[in-house]
């Protein structure tokens, strides 16, 4: 199974609680724990103790001797502000993209991160401004356009399709803001908050790179972007009729420019466009071409 089992495979909130109660007691049984997150008077502790399995295996959680503990980094982060939060949500989602938890992608049975990140990397390539993909039907018709040859051999839809049932839509909806893909109510495609936590690792502040060095270095570090490793293989596999939009070496696509044009008006990042330099096509709505940018720095805060 896979983090899109929601019933059996975690839930964000869990997880975090889970997380700050290691960071108060440390090193504590697991049975005290699911007492702790999960008390008798509120109900079973069943999602909790999946939520221990799932990221015991995908090395968020580790066993040391007979008590439950935190892999590093996550024992020294701070439980203190949104900046710590924000901070604890960026290594879980960088050990969910990891290789080792994703060697199922792309096979009819994944597990660990498998199929969640599939649908991460295709969804953040359609048209994200697209109405209604709040909407389960408008997904469910939009994946069997698009992904229809991505996962062979299935013969019924849950087999070849990521999204096609409310169990996976549903967890889908509900990791995707939490990683910061995603906005909530009503759900809305946009990775800025991810590409935010990413930035001082991409970029050195107020130092000017070039677009086309930035979306290498994005693709490399968050590989459900731009053309990251788990997009290009996904679309590797996709045939002539399959309607997934490939993308030109110079476009960015519409989710990566609602994230660049949303960081840049709150300050963030800075965007330019100048006439001595290659320059890639920021896409927009119905990936008609909004501007050009040749050049993107950070900016240091306060700034």
């Amino acid at each position: 199974m896979s983090i899109l089992n929601y019933a059996n495979d975690g839930r964000p909130p869990i997880l975090l609680v889970v997380w700050r109660a290691l960071r108060h007691l440390g090193p504590t049984s697991e049975d005290r724990i699911k007492k702790l997150c999960a008390p008798e008077s509120i109900g079973d502790a069943k999602h909790v103790g999946n939520t221990i399995l799932r990221y015991k295996q995908l090395g968020v959680f580790v066993t040391r001797g007979e008590k439950l503990a935190l892999a590093s980094p996550f024992d020294r982060l701070s439980l203190d502000g949104d900046a710590q939060y924000r901070a604890f949500r960026r290594e879980v989602r960088r050990r969910v993209l990891l290789p080792e938890n994703n060697e199922d992608f792309l096979r009819r049975e994944p597990s660990g991160a498998a199929d969640f990140t599939l649908a991460c990397a295709w969804m953040l390539s359609v048209d994200v401004y697209k109405p209604d993909l709040h909407r389960h039907s408008v997904v469910q018709n939009l994946e069997k356009d698009h992904l229809k040859n991505i996962i062979p051999g299935g013969s019924k839809q849950a087999d070849k399709y990521v999204l096609q049932n409310d169990v996976r839509w549903n967890a889908f909806k509900a990791w995707m803001p939490f990683f910061g893909f995603a906005w909530n109510e009503p759900f809305q495609l946009d990775p800025s908050e991810a590409i935010e936590d990413e930035l001082s690792e991409m970029l050195t502040a107020n130092e000017w790179v070039t677009i086309n060095r930035f979306m290498v270095n994005l693709g490399q570090t968050i590989p459900v972007l731009a053309e990251g490793d788990y997009v290009s293989r996904a679309r590797a596999r996709a045939e002539a009729d399959d309607q997934w939009r490939r993308f030109d070496a110079n476009e960015i696509p519409p989710a990566v420019t609602r994230a660049l044009l949303g960081l840049e008006a709150i300050g963030s990042l800075e965007l330019d466009d100048r006439a001595d330099a290659d320059r890639q096509v920021m896409l927009g709505s119905g990936f008609r071409p909004l501007c050009n940018v040749t050049h993107v720095r950070a900016k240091e805060v306060g700034s």
